[in-house]
């Protein structure tokens, strides 16, 4: 079985990490790290955030968005009465 290649951050050099147990070597010159297991899907925090209260899960979407939608408005403003003291500068 062929194993995957990978660059050792140490020497630099393109090689196949020989695994023993829970530790990965480098066969050129001995770096190692340890390997460990992939977190089951419910640890992660966009998970435990999705399954919160919708209630402030809608709060929090419609702050975001009135506060999108106010900066939006500023940036408008601003333009516009730029426009203004450009056209009627005369």
């Amino acid at each position: 079985m062929s194993n995957a290649r990978a660059l050792c951050p140490q020497c630099k050099n393109e090689v196949s990490f020989v695994t023993q147990g829970r530790v990965a070597r480098c066969p050129v010159c001995g770096f190692h790290y340890g390997l460990s297991e992939p977190p089951y899907p419910g640890s992660f925090r966009q998970d435990t955030e999705r399954t919160g209260n919708p209630f402030l899960q809608f709060v929090k979407l419609m702050v975001v968005s009135v506060l999108v939608l106010l900066g939006l408005g500023a940036v408008l403003a601003g333009i516009f009465f730029a426009g203004c003291a450009l056209a009627f500068r005369g």
